[in-house]
């Protein structure tokens, strides 16, 4: 299975998954605390109803007013040339491969929001991990904001064991910038090495787990300057 069509399962099953939990709820479970403090299960799903008909689909389109041509992601309407067609997103436009991926991140850290309330221990879908990972640029640049008092870039690389990855996480006076799998040493070397799970990179990027507390955990761990990685625990904020 390629990577186009892994992304047409994830989203596929991530869809059914959350679904079948859903239908399992009684009416008294909508009470129970959320993962979302100060928001009950019932608060925090209710904004998916209208959506839960769309979760398997991808549409594709240039512009809100061009029109719209949707395909089901678990069957064979995209084609290989088709997942890197510009399709229309509120900030700007993404590909379609992309908002595959963003698709897969929102369905999988939903999920486990509502299930942390039945399961304080629950973690997220294997099956999500590697969309979950290729979408984190988007929540790296929400978590970081721009900060004039730093004097240069400072490369911080996420090492993700089981999933042969790299997340590098770039902060400088702009900002976060965000580079998976930079290879070449023209990109830059890495100033601190963090080394974990890819579900605990993502836990922490998507801001359910604070990294302090995964490296004192012993969920991560950190290669570098101390001062730079207290530098980066401070500097993130989330979005």
């Amino acid at each position: 299975m390629n990577a186009d069509d892994a992304r047409r399962t994830e989203i596929a099953n991530a869809g059914r998954r959350l679904e079948r939990f859903l239908e399992s709820l009684s009416p008294s479970d909508l009470g129970r605390q959320s993962a979302c403090e100060g928001w009950t299960f019932g608060q925090c799903v209710a904004p998916y109803g209208g959506a839960l008909a769309a979760l398997g689909m991808i549409c594709c389109r240039s512009s809100p007013g061009s029109g719209c041509q949707c395909a089901p992601v678990g069957g064979n309407a995209l084609a290989k040339r088709d997942w890197d067609k510009l399709c229309y997103h509120r900030l700007r436009p993404e590909t379609a491969r992309a908002k595959a991926d963003i698709r897969i991140a929102e369905l999988a850290m939903h999920e486990w929001d509502l299930r942390w309330a039945f399961n304080r221990n629950v973690a997220l879908a294997a099956d999500s991990l590697p969309g979950l990972v290729s979408a984190s640029g988007r929540a790296v640049r929400r978590a970081f904001r721009p900060d004039p008092g730093r004097t240069r870039p400072v490369r911080y690389r996420f090492a993700l064991s089981g999933a042969a990855a790299e997340a590098d996480v770039i902060l400088s006076p702009d900002g976060a910038a965000f580079r998976l799998n930079a290879a070449s040493e023209s990109d830059g070397l890495p100033d601190v090495i963090f080394r974990c799970a890819a579900d605990t990179y993502a836990m922490i990027i998507f801001g359910r787990l604070k990294l302090a507390a995964a490296l004192s955990g012993g969920a991560a761990t950190a290669e570098g300057d101390a001062v730079l990685v207290d530098d980066f625990i401070g500097a993130f904020v989330g979005g």
